[in-house]
């Protein structure tokens, strides 16, 4: 069926997902595209593009917006629509440490995203090095030969391990929460009326 053009001509259809007071749809209209602080929930950099644009184009044009107006992002919060080789890496390049749900592709239904695993159990994470851009995991009885080993920083591996409790992957996990929290709260104060989009992540700045 086709959709019916509306008396703007510059804004398109697009999709937004759903939210605690509406369902997942179609719009017509513009999306809001924006990188807020997981503390303390206030925009830090934003820009508005018609509903189809995708998510992704803007990340690191919005983090290298932040990172001129003198915020330094170590952490970088987003959805699963941001879950792309090339998010992780160029996060990385600007130091700072991507954390973001993954799709399941063919990679990740596979296991390649776990840690290593041996005849002593599965490896610990025992930190990170961000400019080697690496994790080193450890064998956990130390009796393999080496003992640990280093994995370079990916989209399956990231430098802030998901689901560990060990080293800085607590405070990744704590400030994800927080920061789609408040892009969430924001959207709502920027667009009261409800009838675009809105996507963004959240960072924490120092």
């Amino acid at each position: 069926m086709q959709q019916r053009p509306y008396s703007d001509p510059d804004a398109t259809w697009g999709h937004r997902s759903a939210v605690s007071t509406r369902a997942a749809g179609s719009f017509y209209g513009y999306k809001l595209h924006q990188v807020v602080c997981a503390i303390t929930g206030l925009p830090l950099a934003w820009r508005v593009e018609t509903a189809k644009d995708s998510e992704s184009t803007f990340a690191m044009p919005l983090l290298d917006t932040v990172k001129a107006r003198g915020f330094r992002p170590e952490v970088a919060i987003m959805d699963m629509g941001y879950d792309h080789e090339a998010i992780y890496a160029d996060c990385e390049q600007r130091d700072c440490h991507p954390i973001i749900p993954l799709r399941q592709t063919p990679a990740v239904k596979a296991g390649k995203h776990l840690p290593p695993v041996c005849e002593h159990g599965e490896w610990t994470f025992a930190g990170a090095e961000t400019k080697r851009r690496a994790a080193k995991w450890r064998c956990p009885s130390g009796e393999c030969s080496p003992a640990s080993r280093w994995i370079g920083a990916s989209r399956l591996h990231t430098l802030i391990p998901r689901g560990r409790p060990a080293g800085r992957s607590s405070t990744g996990c704590a400030a994800r929460s927080s920061g789609r929290t408040a892009d969430s709260r924001t959207s709502g104060r920027c667009c009261p009326c409800g009838s675009g989009g809105s996507s963004g992540f959240g960072c924490t700045p120092t």
